[in-house]
């Protein structure tokens, strides 16, 4: 079920710029993500995008690999939030866009619809200067220098922002680990599930919950907030710039 409007007034609601060389993409976009509270535009060539920057001034540029590439000169400088759809597997592609375009994120394609809806308006939130989300978290453009935290994957410490570090559980860094793969991109529930080793159709997703809560009073207690959200009917996302280390 689509989810209702950002905002009441339409002219209120983020607005996208899909510059995507493939039409049955391009096609899919315009017409999935508008039920899920985004304006769309489109582009077919790279030529039309600093037009449509310049007279629309979208919150967010999409692309596809192949636009990327034709208009690399034409993305690099842009003033937005950058992001890719890549097929699964293009890690190397990936590190490409990634670095030498300058694409802030790359999300992988196909996706449901609520779920890329839901990842665009997470990193929204986390571009936005001196924004703060429900849980009173500050948030920087991406890109700027910002304090962040640390997760060790070998020995299971969590190091908030100027505080000593925390020794965590392993299904506890495991679920964070998974998280800061893509920090602002909400990982699915099953996805989630799949990652702390456990079978979807015997799991019961409370337990989920309950880790998670878990994990907030134990972060609470050294004096920080865990900046995790969770997205309804979707799963959780780490609002928050970390450094994932092994």
């Amino acid at each position: 079920m689509p989810a209702p409007a950002l905002e009441d007034d339409p002219a209120q609601r983020p607005l996208l710029l899909a510059a995507i060389a493939s039409d049955d993409l391009r096609l899919q976009i315009l017409e999935g993500l508008t039920d899920f509270g985004w304006r769309v535009l489109t582009a077919s060539t790279g030529k039309e995008i600093p037009g449509l920057v310049s007279q629309h001034s979208p919150d967010v540029l999409v692309v596809d690999p192949d636009m990327a590439d034709r208009a690399a000169g034409n993305i690099r400088s842009l003033p937005m939030l950058r992001v890719a759809l890549v097929p699964p597997g293009e890690t190397e592609k990936c590190m490409v866009l990634l670095r030498a375009i300058k694409i802030n994120v790359c999300l992988t394609f196909p996706v449901a619809f609520e779920l890329l809806a839901a990842s665009l308006d997470g990193l929204l939130r986390l571009s936005k200067p001196d924004a703060e989300d429900q849980d009173g978290l500050t948030k920087s453009r991406l890109g700027e220098s910002i304090a962040a935290w640390s997760l060790s994957s070998t020995t299971w410490m969590l190091t908030p922002p100027g505080l000593p570090p925390l020794q965590l559980t392993q299904a506890e860094t495991t679920f964070l680990a998974t998280l800061a793969q893509n920090p602002g991109i909400p990982v699915p529930r099953p996805q989630m599930i799949a990652a702390l080793g456990h079978n979807i159709d015997y799991y019961d997703s409370r337990r989920l919950d309950t880790l998670v809560s878990r994990l907030r009073v134990k972060i609470s207690r050294s004096g920080a907030v865990l900046p995790i959200r969770s997205i309804h009917s979707v799963g959780y996302a780490f609002v928050a710039a970390i450094m994932l280390e092994d």
